[in-house]
């Protein structure tokens, strides 16, 4: 009935996936599968995902022989998830051991559909240069004013909201988030850190621009909000960003 699918999507990873999907493995909360979603990937991706899976039955490889992106292998990965809850970790980041434990206890204890966590952000494991932190609980109006669920902390009850996939978009995992809070009520969050993200390099000012105008799609063209409206919860996320920064 507790049964966790957490989705991997993994591409070119050799480096980080065994240390990832152990992460996932050593779970105090021993009912899950781990669905290893290879995206056609070129190095030793494939092969350690295999020798994962022959050390553990609760492994599943999921290998695409093309490169598709990040939502058609989680995708891919959800349609095949066989749990009553769905969880998400990419190929280079990070749980603690009680992650799940703690998660199921807050949405049995409050009844909740979601929930998320605080996580660390690093760059050399155990040598963590942040902690972010989500409010401890998020409606989907809050979460329209700029996202707090890391998408490695996210776990919510499919068996009630059914399977929500990702769109190919940029944010995709934001916008799959909005659809969950506007169907679970609220995302509850353990406030503690429960994962740990893997910082990449500094992103360029361009990459700066497409995220918003990213973020501007979802609203206007996705979710079919007003330009006004957009415009409004547009402010709230640069507000955001530039804290962030600071």
């Amino acid at each position: 009935m507790n049964l966790v699918s957490v989705i991997m999507p993994a591409f070119n990873t050799q480096e980080t996936i065994a240390t990832s999907a152990s992460s996932v493995l050593a779970q105090s909360h021993r009912s899950l599968e781990l669905l290893i979603i290879d995206d056609g990937s070129t190095d030793s991706t494939v092969s350690i995902s295999q020798h994962l899976s022959r050390q553990d039955e609760r492994v599943r490889v999921i290998r695409q022989e093309k490169n598709g992106g990040v939502a058609m292998a989680r995708n891919r990965g959800i349609e095949q998830a066989r749990g009553r809850y769905i969880a998400f970790l990419d190929a280079d980041d990070l749980w603690m051991p009680d992650k799940l434990e703690r998660q199921l206890a807050m949405m049995h204890q409050h009844n909740a559909l979601a929930c998320m966590s605080a996580y660390y952000r690093f760059r050399v494991q155990g040598h963590w240069l942040a902690v972010t932190r989500p409010p401890a609980r998020i409606t989907y109006e809050g979460l329209l004013k700029g996202n707090v669920v890391g998408n490695l902390t996210g776990i919510y009850n499919c068996e009630v909201l059914d399977k929500v996939f990702q769109r190919d978009v940029l944010h995709e995992d934001y916008l799959m988030w909005l659809e969950i809070a506007h169907m679970a009520g609220e995302i509850l969050a353990v406030c503690v850190p429960l994962a740990a993200y893997r910082v990449g390099q500094i992103s360029l000012s361009s990459d700066k621009i497409r995220s918003v105008k990213g973020t501007w799609d979802i609203y206007h063209k996705h979710l079919s909000l007003s330009a006004a409206h957009s415009a409004y919860l547009m402010s709230h996320y640069v507000v955001k960003a530039i804290y962030k920064r600071l």
